[in-house]
């Protein structure tokens, strides 16, 4: 019987030692060593000694505030702020003035620790609708970072040293603020129930941008609306935000197609964006003319990229 337990403790402790090791949170050296797990009173001490001040801190319900003045890179931080949810430090912010240098600091240490950025879009809630920015968007697997120019500026304009910054990290599950470009297809499947017919984007007279769409219906029943959404590329195929926030521009073609035929086109002030030279659409939803209509799952949509001319 002895015999049997001791094998049975080697047993336990062989398994114990196969389990596999809980991940690192990930650490950020620029900003003292914090990591999502230092605890509040740590993180405190590390900014200060990075030579920020502490500001003023404010709570709301199960959440803290902490906002700081110093200096990141060697170089002035208009703020910085922690925010912890229940004691746990879930988010870290930091505003940059303008400059090149400061741009380039930033990028280089972001990268060093999460990988390479990619170009996507930073979203957020306001006023019950959301509003989006273009960014560059670092991830790995615990945490997001985004870097947004300020007053609607893209990444470009800063590192062009045109525009301050500001640099949010989140540490995953807290909240989720990005928005990654969808994933494009060459072209549609055959077996798709509605398709873009055309895509093309021109000018008024009177220098408005228009972009003008049409449908084909693949069904074998009428159909008297679809919505089209399309992301917008300049002519060095940098993202363009629609009117400047809005995540997609947005169309809704209320005419009707019969059963294999094409709509008739549909022209939209505003909707293709300003200086954009190709787009990237799909068709998200479609309604019969019964009334049935049909939402076509995010994961299901098909995105195709349109050379405007």
């Amino acid at each position: 019987m002895k015999r049997f337990v001791g094998m049975l403790l080697v047993l336990v402790l062989v398994l114990a030692c196969m389990a596999p090791a809980a991940a690192e949170s990930t650490m950020f050296p620029f900003l003292g060593n914090i990591s999502w797990d230092t605890p509040a009173g740590e993180a405190d001490r590390a900014i200060r000694l990075l030579d920020f001040e502490e500001r003023y801190n404010y709570s709301v319900e199960e959440s803290k505030y902490d906002y700081y003045k110093g200096k990141l890179f060697g170089r002035n931080t208009k703020w910085l702020s922690m925010d912890y949810q229940d004691g746990k430090l879930n988010g870290i912010y930091f505003f940059l003035l303008k400059g090149s240098q400061n741009y380039k600091k930033t990028v280089s240490a972001l990268t060093e620790i999460l990988g390479e950025p990619v170009e996507g879009f930073l979203i957020r809630s306001v006023n019950g609708h959301e509003e989006s920015q273009r960014s560059l968007i670092w991830e790995n697997a615990d945490t997001v970072a985004y870097l947004t120019g300020v007053n609607g500026n893209a990444p470009q304009k800063c590192q062009k040293g045109k525009s301050a910054f500001m640099v949010s990290l989140q540490h995953k599950g807290y909240e989720k603020l990005a928005y990654q470009i969808p994933e494009e297809s060459k072209e549609a499947p055959a077996d798709q129930a509605v398709t873009i017919h055309s895509n093309r984007l021109s000018k008024e007279s009177n220098g408005t941008s228009l972009q003008k769409l049409a449908y084909k219906n693949n069904t074998d029943r009428t159909i008297d609306c679809v919505e089209i959404w399309s992301v917008s590329y300049d002519i060095n195929g940098m993202f363009l935000a629609p009117y400047g926030h809005y995540r997609f521009s947005i169309s809704r073609l209320n005419v009707t197609a019969k059963p294999g035929k094409a709509s008739a086109a549909v022209k939209f002030a505003g909707a293709g964006v300003e200086g954009a030279r190709s787009v990237l659409s799909a068709v998200v939803s479609y309604r019969f003319k019964d009334g049935e209509t049909v939402e076509i799952p995010e994961e299901e949509r098909v995105w195709v990229r349109y050379t405007l001319k």
